[in-house]
């Protein structure tokens, strides 16, 4: 008992210390306060900003996501080169040649199989070491396409795997043509019609792709590429290396909202919640989509921050155009339907679970190409492909017209000879005196005629012979003793030897 009362009258004292201690102690002063409290402000608004944002402030990043990523660019190009250009690879059995060097953490090349030419393919290939991990979500992607019956604007996969001596990853799609990028580079600005059928058809892409379940985050031009040959009116999807799933396998239910997520995509494009650092859903493809085609529309001038290369600045002026000063802009877009305004204040008021009217959306193009005729206009690049066509028969035509001048001119005196042959050979046929009535002058008795010889046969017999060494005809005097019959034997023989 004694014992305890000890104990305790210890523990006592110590904390009668620590409260005089406590209380001898000044206190701060009110500007280092307020110069704490103000610290602390600006560190919790630097962190949480939209716009300075620390990577502290977000969740772990997925494989597929990092601040600053597109969806077909690779992070290291001076990387290391695993295939030359014109070397042979080989997949399930049979052996391709590349066309590109395999080099850096991701990329796409294009094959061509060993001895069959017209057997084109699309290599997706990406390092088996590199730091974001984004070819499992473009299989994943095209694995679920397979599932969705109808969808003609995403690749089929024909094949996938590793290649242990190449030390990649890969899955192999049917070769596509140029981007719409590219397109947009080479033709400068589109035809009311062309931009009317791209941006049907590029929400079409956007349609199917949400329809198995995925939103892309990347849309722009540059993942927007057409087919090869007959299927270059066709416009393919492709970059879905940042694409995400907004439903569950089961698609009965959303996939959990996050209050934070890397900032991804082409800053030109990139919707304002990525600007934000906020969650992305089926809302934010279609922004991104409507940036780009009102781009196809502006002939005269661009987007408001085409130049910009500050996000806070983009954002901005995004947001100003995303209120009213779409109006500004709708009005200098070229053949851009009306209808396209109700479309941007309807992503306006979207949520994130909300499904897009799609089928409003193409009704608003179909009608503006209905109403405009340019149903039947083909597309800038397969009515340039039958211009350079044309082109280039004319030209052949015209090199062809040369030869065919010379070739008229010695169809036309091959006809005459052979006009003249028959009208010998016709003349063979007839009497003396009815050749001596064609060939020769008629006689005459009267002195003037006897003076000028008119009566002299012999002298007055024109035979019309061909020179193979000329190109025209000549009358020659001739002055034979043989008959006339026997003559135009000697003619024709001499015409058959000299053809």
């Amino acid at each position: 008992m004694k014992i305890q009362q000890v104990w305790q009258e210890k523990l006592n004292r110590k904390l009668r210390k620590s409260q005089a201690d406590e209380l001898s102690k000044p206190y701060p002063s009110l500007p280092k306060l307020l110069y704490l409290l103000l610290k602390a402000i600006v560190l919790w608004k630097l962190s949480c900003s939209p716009i300075y944002h620390f990577d502290l402030c977000l969740p772990n990043p997925k494989e597929n996501e990092q601040s600053g990523i597109e969806a077909e660019l690779p992070i290291e190009v001076k990387g290391k080169t695993f295939l030359k250009d014109g070397e042979i690879i080989e997949i399930d059995r049979k052996r391709y040649i590349i066309d590109g060097p395999i080099k850096g953490d991701y990329g796409i090349v294009g094959l061509m199989e060993r001895g069959n030419s017209k057997a084109l393919f699309a290599l997706h290939y990406e390092a088996q070491k590199c730091k974001i991990k984004r070819l499992q979500v473009e299989i994943d992607v095209l694995k679920s396409s397979t599932k969705v019956r109808k969808l003609t604007h995403i690749f089929s996969l024909i094949s996938q795997g590793k290649n242990a001596k190449v030390d990649i990853r890969y899955f192999m799609t049917k070769m596509f043509g140029e981007t719409v990028s590219d397109l947009r580079d080479r033709f400068r600005e589109f035809s009311t019609a062309t931009s009317l059928k791209l941006s049907y058809l590029a929400i079409e892409c956007i349609e199917e792709i949400h329809k198995i379940g995925f939103i892309h985050r990347d849309i722009k031009p540059a993942v927007y590429a057409i087919g090869l040959e007959s299927e270059e009116s066709q416009l393919f999807l492709l970059g879905f290396g940042l694409a995400r799933r907004y439903k569950t396998t089961d698609k009965n239910t959303s996939v959990k909202k996050r209050n934070k997520v890397h900032r991804m995509g082409n800053i030109r494009y990139m919707s304002r919640n990525s600007h934000k650092y906020l969650e992305r859903s089926r809302k934010d493809d279609l922004e991104s989509w409507l940036y780009m085609i009102v781009e196809f529309f502006l002939t005269t001038s661009s987007l408001p921050w085409e130049d910009e290369k500050n996000h806070t600045a983009v954002l901005k002026k995004k947001e100003a155009f995303m209120n009213n000063g779409y109006l500004k802009i709708f009005k200098k877009c070229k053949g851009l339907p009306v209808g396209v305004n109700t479309v941007l204040r309807q992503i306006n008021s979207f949520q994130y679970d909300t499904k897009p009217d799609y089928h409003l959306i193409k009704n608003i193009f179909r009608n503006a190409i209905v109403n405009g005729n340019y149903k039947s206009e083909k597309l800038d690049w397969v009515k340039g492909k039958e211009d350079e066509m044309v082109r280039a028969g004319a030209c052949e035509s015209k090199i062809f017209n040369v030869k065919s001048e010379r070739e008229r001119e010695f169809s036309q005196r091959s006809q005459r000879s052979v006009r003249l042959e028959q009208k010998e050979r016709d003349l063979g046929s007839k009497s003396v005196d009815e050749q001596q009535s064609v060939f020769m002058m008629p006689k005459s008795s009267s002195p003037k005629s006897k003076i000028l010889g008119l009566h002299d046969t012999k002298s007055c017999y024109y035979t019309p012979t061909i020179n193979a060494n000329e190109s025209s005809y000549v009358l020659e005097s001739k002055t034979s003793k043989s008959k006339p019959g026997k003559k135009n034997t000697k003619s024709k023989s001499r015409k058959s030897r000299n053809r």
